[in-house]
């Protein structure tokens, strides 16, 4: 009877234990989409995307975090990256979204993608792309000395706005991709965010000519 008791006892603490550890990962969780959150707060921001990006190799982990509703706001974190006004911190945290976001995508199956497009996440990517100002268009060099100061000058555009810029467009061209891998993802793209371009839509009006 000893040995039973013990046994409860051994269970009764394990269930303790794991009900405390679920509800302390909880609370995390949630306070991680809060700080995803915080207005005026851009440093907080940053740091909770980095915390983000630390997950998304943790299947376990992102997914928590997508059931919590970590999705939504790190997709306004990528509009708000896009603003003229965007200081480096809001680029910075634009970054690490559409990173941890490339990632997620990537997943086979398809899970976080299901839950992107309830999020409506098609439209406001196509968004970040067209509102994305383009960069000047590239002069030919004759000269030698034209090409290494052109080259300097590329290198020198990681670091600006054309740079950030062109980042984050190749960023969000590449997580429409992974989305659109699927027929919901697709339909999204041509049917929905872009409806005059939509193929259904072009094939309708051929036969009403």
């Amino acid at each position: 009877s000893n040995y039973a008791e013990c046994d409860r006892g051994s269970s009764a603490a394990t269930a303790t234990a794991t009900a405390t550890a679920t509800a302390t990962a909880t609370q995390v969780y949630q306070d991680l989409v809060g700080f995803l959150k915080s207005p005026n707060r851009p440093d907080l921001r940053l740091e909770a995307t980095k915390a983000v990006l630390q997950c998304v190799t943790d299947r376990d982990q992102s997914l928590a975090l997508v059931d919590h509703g970590v999705l939504k706001p790190l997709l306004s974190i990528i509009s708000m990256g896009t603003s003229s006004t965007a200081d480096q911190s809001i680029q910075d945290a634009a970054w690490n979204a559409l990173q941890a976001l490339l990632s997620w995508t990537s997943w086979e199956p398809p899970v976080v993608v299901d839950a992107l497009l309830q999020e409506h996440v098609v439209p406001r990517l196509v968004e970040v792309v067209m509102d994305c100002p383009c960069p000047p268009p590239k002069v030919a060099s004759d000269t030698a000395s034209d090409t290494v100061s052109d080259t300097v000058s590329d290198n020198n555009n990681n670091n600006n706005d054309n740079g950030f810029t062109n980042r984050l467009v190749d960023a969000s061209l590449a997580v429409l991709a992974n989305v659109t891998r699927t027929s919901e993802g697709a339909l999204e793209l041509v049917g929905t965010t872009l409806p005059q371009e939509a193929v259904y839509n072009q094939q309708s009006n051929n036969d009403n000519d």
